[in-house]
């Protein structure tokens, strides 16, 4: 008798963690999904990191309206804002989107922005380095080509050039020509500019003549034009040297 009650009692035990197994496999298999599913928006609410080039699609809001957007959620205005940069760029679910960014009162702003409707994807604010205030401030730099001298102790225009083509990793023989020119910001800080193209890439840097650091930087679309005065700053090295037509392109660059 005894005996027959310790083998009910065993079988009430065994049926009671049989009918438990399910609900606790449930509950593992429901944290993993939840798991997968929060690192998938995780990985899509970042977007791309690669920095690969993403072309703007066709009725796209466009850039300025992107920048709109991230100022007006934001509450800041455009004279505030100083320099906002704005590029496309697409998350992992395909959505394209632009990435805005601008610094205002110590904090840093960074948005994404749906480039079919204009609305706020994602946005973090941060406290503004002092690079970010330093490229917010020069944003707004002289833009009539007026001529400056290069100052006493500049580190010169093959350092200015070294130090954007180190940032954009990019080689010197895959960018090609490399064009240079001394400028001056609104606040009087002597500057190289330095510009080049690379893999349908237009680079533009602001370079500090004093101390060699990138101020500012934006990559576009390259035009036709980027790319033939490009690949013509490896005109012939020998013999009568470059055509006229190569020629004529480096000498619009130059003058600009």
């Amino acid at each position: 008798m005894k005996n027959k009650s310790i083998l009910a009692l065993a079988l009430v035990s065994v049926l009671s963690v049989s009918a438990l197994l399910p609900a606790a496999f449930a509950a593992t298999g429901d944290s993993a999904a939840e798991a997968t599913v929060e690192e998938t928006q995780k990985r899509t609410r970042h977007g791309r990191r690669g920095g690969e080039k993403v072309a703007e699609p066709e009725g796209a809001v466009g850039k300025d309206a992107a920048k709109s957007a991230a100022l007006a959620d934001a509450g800041v205005t455009a004279e505030q804002a100083g320099k906002v940069k704005s590029r496309v760029s697409q998350l992992d679910d395909g959505t394209v989107i632009y990435k805005v960014r601008f610094t205002c009162d110590g904090q840093r702003y960074s948005y994404q922005i749906d480039a079919a409707t204009g609305a706020v994807l994602d946005k973090t604010v941060e406290e503004a380095t002092a690079e970010d205030a330093a490229v917010s401030a020069h944003g707004h730099g002289r833009r009539g080509g007026e001529k400056v001298a290069e100052p006493e102790g500049a580190v010169g225009k093959v350092a200015a050039k070294t130090a954007a083509l180190a940032d954009a990793g990019v080689t010197a023989e895959q960018a090609g020509k490399v064009k240079s020119r001394v400028s001056q910001l609104d606040d009087g800080t002597v500057i190289y500019k330095v510009r080049f193209t690379c893999d349908g890439q237009r680079y533009s840097y602001q370079i500090d003549a004093a101390t060699g650091a990138v101020l500012d930087k934006t990559v576009e679309e390259a035009t036709a034009e980027d790319a033939a005065v490009s690949a013509h700053g490896h005109g012939r090295r020998g013999g009568k040297g470059k055509t006229a037509k190569a020629a004529t392109v480096d000498e619009a660059a130059a003058a600009v």
